[in-house]
């Protein structure tokens, strides 16, 4: 356990993994197999042990959000490093307010559309592309990491497969209205002080993104950032109104 609780200013250099490392596609292998294993755990159970199976699935992630603020608490680090304003942070929150919320409402919908073609693809980004690669595969920060991503991500694949998430392009501007309202006082925020949540500052270390900041400076980024931010969306809501409409399809 020694140096798993260390903040990583504290780390010695060299204590993390390199991206498409050995240790990563470790983390990448057991982050499918547990998002298999809880979609399974969530789909065994019927009526009200499915709803119980989903809710467990939907609060692990905030206590996980909890226990990643304690750490930091008590390693007196500056919270404002650790705001929930991080996209896949927000979808902690947004996975247990959708499964609070009634899906049919506006509201209900809207939510179910960034989860699904938002929140689900930056899920999954995130453990294909994570940014704390300077912590060892076994410290706190990182097993809290994959942990909150796999469960967001098993989450939303869940609802998806119930059909309380309906993917469809003309659902899509729903996405788009959600982003409307949370991007301009994160970069607001950002810019005042000097963070860089959903990376509206700049791309993360290893994201494939760097290339257009490099390529195009800042204004190019940020262009590049929104145009596959819009892409993602479509082709989400495509892909997935189409593979649901074949399996219908299938099934009569």
């Amino acid at each position: 356990m020694n140096g798993f609780f260390t903040y990583g200013y504290n780390l010695p250099e060299g204590s993390g993994y390199a991206l498409y490392s050995v240790t990563h596609i470790i983390l990448i292998v057991l982050s499918i197999v547990m998002i298999v294993g809880i979609i399974m755990f969530c789909r065994t159970g019927r009526g009200k042990s499915g709803r119980i199976a989903r809710r467990i699935t939907a609060i692990i992630p905030i206590v996980l959000m909890i226990m990643r603020w304690v750490f930091v608490a008590v390693s007196n680090v500056a919270f404002i490093s650790e705001l929930p304003l991080h996209l896949c942070s927000m979808t902690g929150m947004l996975c247990l307010l959708y499964e609070l919320t009634s899906h049919d409402s506006f509201f209900g919908s809207v939510l179910g559309q960034a989860l699904f073609a938002l929140c689900l693809p930056g899920a999954v980004m995130a453990i294909l592309f994570p940014d704390a690669t300077y912590y060892p595969a076994w410290h706190f920060i990182t097993v809290e990491s994959f942990l909150f991503h796999v469960f967001i991500t098993a989450y939303i694949i869940v609802m998806l497969i119930d059909g309380s998430i309906r993917p469809d392009i003309g659902e899509a501007y729903k996405s788009i209205l959600f982003l409307f309202v949370i991007v301009p006082p994160v970069m607001i925020f950002d810019h005042r002080f000097g963070t860089n949540y959903m990376f509206l500052n700049g791309p993360s270390n290893g994201s494939p993104l760097t290339i257009f900041y490099e390529s195009g400076g800042y204004g190019g980024y940020l262009v590049a950032y929104g145009l596959i931010a819009l892409a993602v969306i479509i082709l989400m809501n495509a892909a997935g109104f189409f593979i649901i409409n074949l399996r219908q399809k299938k099934a009569s």
